[in-house]
């Protein structure tokens, strides 16, 4: 994912935890807020999903999907993607699945 897209601001992700919306499935929780900025996402895992080496594969497996989805989503909003426990053992194709239901669920891709 390109560096313009990355939310980074711990400020930022308050901001959207705190008067953002959010959505969930088993896998992961998004939150979202629409501001007036450019569209940024972030990520959020932490340590009850694993060890380093499974955290890490997580978020690159994360990285690639919304590499591929980050143009299709709607201008103006900030996106946190908070992984669950249960997406350490998931497969890519489930985590795609995943990330592309609560972006609909949610509202956030472009009509086409």
């Amino acid at each position: 994912m390109q560096k313009k897209w990355r939310l980074r601001s711990p400020k930022l992700f308050k901001k959207v935890y705190q008067e953002g919306q959010h959505s969930f499935n088993n896998l992961l929780v998004i939150h979202y807020l629409s501001w007036g900025g450019e569209t940024k996402i972030g990520l959020s895992v932490s340590k009850k999903v694993g060890n380093a080496v499974v955290r890490n594969k997580v978020k690159r497996r994360l990285r690639a999907i919304l590499a591929n989805v980050v143009e299709n989503i709607k201008a103006g909003v900030l996106v946190v993607f908070v992984v669950r426990p249960t997406a350490a053992t998931a497969s890519f194709d489930q985590l795609n699945v995943s990330v592309i239901n609560l972006l609909k669920k949610a509202k956030l891709l472009k009509e086409a």
